[in-house]
């Protein structure tokens, strides 16, 4: 039952995903009202959906603004939507539709527990006395919430990418993993997060990103916003890795301190991961014109995928 929550994070983060590459090649009214939707639904899957949604309409709304009428080069709009990207009023619907999502998130949850901030985290029970330390922590007050940031990034990168010792349900037992703090925290490690070779992966998308996103080519005069030119692979890939990086940084500020953390939690990470390895992946694709070294490329992604497939299975 707690890995279906991530399950459903993970599918439907990349879903979101895809509706933003879908929106960045063809950025019309109805991918964006279809995006705008998405993004304020999520958070009813699971709360940290809303850092892929917030990620998905700051990277659309640039988009737009970036695709925008200029007046050196055309006829000064005169409505302000257009001179900030938003072709006609008819486009403030996805922002709107962005804020329905959330506050019928909010209206739901002032109805079931009498706060629209309140998840039913801090309402619900544990059997056995095991639990009562994390308890205590999400409730009232922990150790961990004065940790200094540098050791609390230095667990949180052993938690995400380095292999740890499961615990079994000691939950305060020490040396899990390399980097964990001696600081009183509740921890529960039972399967296998990432490793080196994601994170390596994942550094390489957004380096990729940094590189290729000032070369990429400006709009040509003629573009519209009804009739856009087709996206380049280094639109795609800068777009892309800015999604991932807006959708992963502030779920690095809230597991620095959360009170308690879980490998499962770790998986809140997987689609921006997952997404950012594809769009370094489709960059190199459609950089290489030379077909073997595209079945090369292939051949080398899909051993890797099996290769992590395997230790995951292995170690679980």
């Amino acid at each position: 039952v707690y890995e279906e929550a991530l399950v459903y994070t993970y599918l439907y983060g990349i879903a979101e995903a895809l509706t933003l590459l879908w929106f960045i090649r063809k950025p019309q009214l109805k991918g964006w009202l279809i995006l705008s939707a998405m993004a304020g639904l999520g958070a009813f899957i699971r709360p940290t959906l809303l850092f892929y949604g917030a990620a998905s309409m700051l990277v659309g709304a640039l988009l737009l603004f970036l695709n925008r009428p200029h007046p050196a080069r055309d006829a000064a709009p005169k409505s302000f939507l257009i001179r900030w990207g938003l072709p006609g009023y008819s486009w403030l619907w996805g922002p709107f539709l962005f804020l329905l999502g959330g506050g019928l998130l909010f209206l739901a949850n002032l109805q079931r527990f009498d706060d629209g901030f309140e998840f039913g985290h801090k309402l619900n029970l544990q059997v056995g006395e095991s639990m009562l330390g994390s308890m205590y922590s999400t409730r009232f007050d922990c150790p961990w919430q004065d940790e200094p940031l540098a050791s609390a990034a230095k667990e949180l990168f052993g938690m995400l990418f380095l292999p740890a010792k499961f615990n079994n349900g000691n939950w305060y037992e020490e040396n899990l993993f390399p980097g964990q703090s001696s600081t009183f925290r509740w921890r529960d490690t039972y399967l296998r997060t990432y490793d080196l070779s994601v994170l390596g992966l994942v550094l390489c998308g957004f380096t990729a990103g940094a590189v290729v996103w000032p070369r990429r080519k400006p709009n040509p005069p003629e573009e519209s916003i009804d009739e856009p030119a087709p996206s380049s692979p280094a639109d795609e890939m800068g777009y892309l890795a800015l999604w991932s990086f807006l959708a992963a940084a502030p779920l690095v500020g809230f597991y620095l301190w959360a009170p308690v953390i879980s490998s499962r939690y770790m998986f809140d990470f997987a689609p921006a991961f997952a997404f950012i390895i594809f769009a370094f992946y489709n960059l190199l694709s459609k950089l290489y014109k030379n077909k073997l070294a595209k079945i090369v490329l292939s051949l080398l992604f899909i051993c890797w995928i099996i290769i992590e497939n395997f230790f995951s299975i292995n170690n679980y």
